[in-house]
This record gives structure tokens, C-alpha cells and sequence, in this order.
């Protein structure tokens, strides 16, 4: 099987769990555990509110340990319109409680999952004025498996929308509907405006995020960045720019050669070695070839927080659409831009960079399972 960690081959040892996890996570999305209820609140617009059976945290050697028995958990394809495409992110959807948001819990969570991101998300009492709009507000926040919170990330955005959209739109007590709004409040980059749309079915919507731009800086340490090509595996020569992202302290190399981006194969020693310096990942990316649909393309590699190859990243296009726009397009023109990033199970996504210093990414995505953490 293939995680965005890398390729594991199943032996006897694993193929046991597995096979435990797919049934307890089948036999939950047949008789779920998770009771949604409907509720008014002070405008009539519904809410959903997420029951937790069980749910509570004790003490134990004088650690507090956090217990969310039946807490709804999703894998969602984000970036894709097709099961086991894009990149895969696991959503727990957490109660509105703050004492069960426990940091250690949702890193173990994460680690368990093994995904590149785990999404966890909460519901919050909304305004008068966004309950009047018909938008639902929600807490989010990223966990690697590295144990590492990230300050934003697009794929497993897309799947935490995904997730809820599909549990709103199937729960028997809520209102069915084939479009949400989300306003999700972040702990680093502020608030998120995301869209849904259903597609062919409650398990495959159209997600448009609003995310903030990130401006890549060039790097002027000429030495460190002759290290990051060689440990991608470029030479120097063929980078026509090495730089930093002002968001999450990504690199960002972009070649001459589109064909070239999907043969590489880094160095992931040399990615976490000191001459490469402390970053989130690497990102590298070339225009598209001629004769491609593609105005972009992409890989991104992030070893040091636990991820080897991410297979669709989304906050990587919040400086991807940006440079590419001065480059493609010019400053005078806003048409969307088609990028496709060219991991072994390929993501495609559209993005907008808008006159509000903000871009908008756009992208399918499909649920592929539901369940009930135990």
C-alpha cells in the first residue's frame, strides 16, 4: 500500500490491523456510532451538532488523557474526482468541547492515520449575521504523522469540507442540501472561506477554498541553495529560481523543463541535512510543456515533518499560482490557472489569484470511508 510516507509492503504483521481497522470502520458506517442532532438556534438557521457517546478525559499518573470514543472519522481524496487519486486525508470531526481538544490526542490520532495530514475540526457557535447567510462555523486544525502542526494545509482543507458536507447532506436530521459554506477558524492563518457544491453524489463535492497568498523570496545564501538542488537532484544551472515561501517556510525550485519534474528522485537524507536548512518542504515546479492542458506543474517532498512524497499539497499552490501568474500571465490578468502536481497518484487542481492578495484554489474530491474512532 502506498501512504505519504512512501510505499510499505504488507506482510503478516500488518495485514492482521488492516484488515481489524477496515471492518471496524465498515461495520461502523453501517450501524454508526455518531448520533447526529439538529438543533435551532437563535436565527432558525439549523446546525449540526456532533454527540459523542461517551466521550470524557481523566487523569492518569498525573497526565490528563483524553478519551473521544465514537468520534466520526473520514478518509477523503482531495484534488480528485476518482477514488484512490489524489492525496487521501483522514478527518476527525471533534465535539464543540474544548477540554476534549487535546493536543497529544490528535498527534497520536495522526500518527495512527499515517496520512500526510489528519484534519481535525469542531463546531463553533456562529454569528447572527453568518447564521443568516447559511455559513457554518468550525475550529480546524493540521497534525502530520511527524507529530508536527502545520499553519495550513489545502488537501486535508478540502477533505475536512468534504467530510462535513457528506455527513450534513446524509444525516436524517439535518436539512438535505447540495451546496454548504464554511467559515473555518484557524490557529495560524486566520479565517478560511470554503465552499462545497455536491457533484454526482453526496460522497463527491466541488471545493473552493480562499487562502492567502504567499510570496516566494529569492534565496540569497548561493551555497545552501546549490545544497537543495543536489539533494533534489537538479543542477544548479537547470534552476532558473531558488527561493522560500513566506507560508509554512516551504523551498521552492522551479526547473526549465516540465518533463524533467516527474523523473525526479531527491535525496531525503540530504533534504533534512543542516546545508539545506530548516524548512517545512520542498517544492519543485516547472511551467507546462507546450502541448499539455497544464499552465503548471509540480512535486512536493517533505521528510522533515514526516511526509516523503505528498501527493497533492494545496497550500504549496498559495505561492505556486502566484509566481506563476507574474510569470504566465502578467499583472493585468486574473484567468484561472490549471495545475497538476505529478505524484504517482496525480492531483489536479484550478487556482485564482485575486486583486484581494488572496488566491483561490479549486478542486474535486471524493469520500472513500467513514467511521467511528473506538
Amino acid at each position: 500500500t502506498r501512504t505519504g510516507l512512501g510505499e510499505q509492503k504488507l506482510s503478516g504483521n500488518l495485514l492482521l490491523p488492516l484488515l481489524i481497522s477496515n471492518f471496524v470502520a465498515f461495520s461502523s458506517s453501517v450501524m454508526p456510532a455518531v448520533v447526529p442532532a439538529a438543533s435551532r438556534t437563535r436565527s432558525g438557521a439549523r446546525c449540526l451538532k456532533v454527540c459523542l457517546r461517551g466521550a470524557h478525559s481523566r487523569t492518569r499518573n498525573g497526565r490528563r488523557v483524553v478519551h473521544a470514543p465514537c468520534a466520526p472519522i473520514y478518509v477523503c481524496d482531495a484534488f480528485t474526482s476518482v477514488p484512490f487519486r489524489g492525496n487521501p486525508a483522514s478527518v476527525v470531526v471533534l465535539p464543540s468541547d474544548e477540554t476534549l481538544h487535546d493536543e497529544n490526542y490528535m498527534m497520536n490520532v495522526a500518527l495512527e492515520q499515517n496520512h500526510s495530514e489528519t484534519a481535525f475540526v469542531w463546531p463553533i457557535e456562529s454569528k447572527a449575521e453568518e447564521e443568516e447567510e447559511g455559513v457554518l462555523v468550525y475550529g480546524l486544525r493540521w497534525f502530520t504523522p511527524g507529530r508536527v502542526e502545520v499553519e495550513l494545509c489545502g488537501h486535508a482543507t478540502v477533505a475536512a469540507t468534504t467530510a462535513l458536507s457528506h455527513m450534513l447532506s446524509t444525516s436524517p436530521e439535518s436539512e438535505e442540501k447540495s451546496q454548504y459554506s464554511f467559515r473555518f477558524k484557524t490557529k495560524w492563518s486566520g479565517e478560511l472561506l470554503v465552499n462545497a457544491t455536491q457533484a454526482d453524489d453526496a460522497t463527491k463535492w466541488r471545493v473552493s477554498m480562499d487562502f492567502p497568498a504567499a510570496p516566494v523570496n529569492e534565496m540569497d545564501d548561493e551555497a545552501r541553495a546549490l545544497a537543495v538542488c543536489e539533494a533534489v537532484g537538479v543542477t544548479r544551472q537547470s534552476a532558473v529560481f531558488v527561493g522560500t515561501t513566506a507560508l509554512n517556510n516551504d523551498i521552492m525550485v522551479v526547473l526549465d523543463d516540465a518533463e524533467a519534474i516527474g523523473a525526479l528522485t531527491p535525496d531525503m537524507q540530504k533534504l533534512m541535512s543542516d546545508t539545506v536548512g530548516p524548512h517545512r518542504g520542498v517544492i519543485v515546479c516547472a511551467a507546462g510543456a507546450d502541448d499539455s492542458d497544464e499552465d503548471f506543474v509540480s512535486r512536493f517532498w517533505g521528510p522533515r515533518v514526516g511526509i516523503e512524497e505528498d501527493p497533492v499539497t494545496g497550500s504549496a499552490h498559495c505561492s505556486l499560482a502566484p509566481y506563476f501568474k507574474d510569470v504566465l500571465l502578467g499583472a493585468s490578468d486574473n484567468r484561472p490557472m490549471r495545475a497538476a502536481q505529478l505524484s504517482d497518484r496525480r492531483g489536479v487542481l484550478t487556482a485564482i489569484c485575486k486583486d484581494d492578495g488572496r488566491v483561490q484554489l479549486e478542486g474535486d474530491a471524493v469520500v472513500v470511508l467513514c467511521g467511528s474512532l473506538l
